[in-house]
């Protein structure tokens, strides 16, 4: 293997210096879910300071890493300095507050990168991170995560956008963040996608590997069957089932026995509330475009705000049988007579058609409430594993180096394969230790307060 190099450029990508290193010493760690400190040894008097970019690289791989802390050698070895460098995950482990309201709208891809640039792209000045471009691809739909507000009443929760947002996203649908590194264009390239090779096998009683390790999260319950009913309207409940190869659906074949149930709630309105609450928003939608005509007629003329109001209550208004009105770009709408429109509402909402659509609208929003508790409550289970597989740097069966994270993997173990995901490696000049699944040993998280 060809020796490593450091190379040192500052925070703007201005190179600095570089120097070789003892290869017999090195190592280095590298964990997607709790962002590590590495340390290198270099010569002085190399010139290195906190906030550099550190590169390592011996023209076959490279390492990245934002230097943290530099500390002189002790007395025994007075010419070499340690440095500590961290990820640029590490970067993103600061609290924010996340808008409720934005939760589950467009593509997760997308939140992420908006979390993301709101504070180090366009946001504090001294905060952001130079260079830094943001990419999403890929669009995951119908996604949730485990955010809540304090209380109904709040739109805005106190999140952490490493923990909450990024790994949270990671770990219920595989979507991770990938950086690039060009220093031509003194740019940190992030994309925010799933990895989307094919899935890996590795069996591990083959001789090409060193050493391993699979371990299983111990759980005493596993939940299989998720019960969820309405707290408000007991009738309206549905069972979700946990299937062998993870999915979950309200489908009760394929499944896994035996049965561990779970009985849950959530609260959403009812019908009978849809159609008290729905009419008031008819009526509302009246007396809107009443007072807006009443100002027109006096020669008023209507602000922006007010027009989206009419245009608004307008496509509720036009729900019901009768009713086809237009809002110009003035606000006008043609010919409005109140009591007719009054009249028509008052004649719908005691329909079966109105009384209908109430309960859809109902069992809409109870469904929705009963998938987020559900993939909650199942999501939990994912990848619970510790898989940890050592092999040589150039294993030409396992190849390491074409490996990323997010990368799905069979690890098949003294006859059972399991499904895991690749988080994280260690890296000498020798081999490659492969580390796999949602579960830390460890007591990282906990020591951090970020379990």
């Amino acid at each position: 293997m060809r020796p490593f190099n450091v190379e040192i450029y500052d925070s703007n990508f201005n190179y600095k210096d570089h120097t070789g290193i003892n290869n017999e010493k090195f190592k280095y760690k590298y964990d997607y879910l709790d962002p590590e400190k590495n340390k290198v040894e270099i010569p002085t008097p190399t010139r290195v300071a906190v906030n550099d970019y550190l590169r390592i690289l011996n023209g076959e791989k490279e390492i990245w890493g934002i230097v943290s802390k530099v500390e002189k050698g002790t007395e025994k070895e007075k010419k070499l300095i340690d440095v500590t460098y961290t990820d640029i995950m590490g970067c993103f482990d600061v609290d924010i507050l996340a808008d409720i309201d934005l939760l589950g709208i467009g593509s997760l891809e997308q939140y992420i990168m908006a979390r993301i640039a709101e504070v180090f792209v366009s946001g504090d000045e001294y905060q952001r991170i130079p260079g830094l471009t943001l990419t999403a691809e890929g669009s995951t739909t119908g996604w949730t995560l485990d955010i809540s507000a304090d209380n109904d009443t709040d739109h805005y929760t106190k999140v952490n956008l490493l923990d909450d947002i990024i790994l949270g996203a990671f770990r219920k649908y595989e979507v991770r963040l990938s950086f690039v590194w060009d220093i031509g264009a003194k740019a940190i390239r992030a994309t925010i996608s799933k990895n989307t090779a094919s899935v890996k096998t590795i069996e591990t009683e083959f001789p090409n590997i060193i050493s391993k390790s699979v371990k299983y999260k111990t759980i005493k319950k596993e939940i299989n069957k998720d019960l969820i009913y309405n707290k408000k309207d007991c009738s309206m409940r549905t069972t979700y089932y946990l299937h062998p190869d993870g999915s979950y659906d309200t489908v009760a074949d394929n499944r896994i026995s035996p049965v561990t149930p779970k009985l849950e709630s959530v609260s959403t309105k009812t019908a009978s509330e849809y159609e008290a609450n729905y009419q008031k928003t008819l009526t509302s939608g009246i007396s809107k475009i009443t007072s807006a005509q009443k100002k027109l007629e006096k020669g008023e003329s209507l602000d922006e705000e007010t027009i989206a109001d009419e245009e608004a209550a307008a496509v509720e208004l036009n729900t019901v049988d009768g009713i086809s009105i237009t809002v110009d770009q003035d606000g006008l709408v043609a010919g409005w007579d109140k009591d007719a429109m009054t009249e028509l509402v008052d004649e719908y909402v005691i329909t079966e058609e109105y009384a209908n659509r109430c309960v859809l609208m109902a069992l809409t929003e109870f469904n929705q409430k009963a998938q987020d508790k559900a993939a909650k409550t199942f999501g939990s289970n994912k990848y619970e594993n510790l898989i940890e597989i050592e092999c040589l740097a150039h294993d030409a069966l396992v190849t390491p180096e074409d490996l990323s994270v997010g990368q799905l993997t069979d690890v098949i173990d003294e006859g059972s394969t399991y499904r895991t995901i690749l988080t994280g490696r260690e890296v000498t000049n020798k081999s490659v230790k492969l580390i796999y699944g949602n579960v830390r040993i460890e007591l990282t998280k906990q020591i951090k307060g970020r379990s």
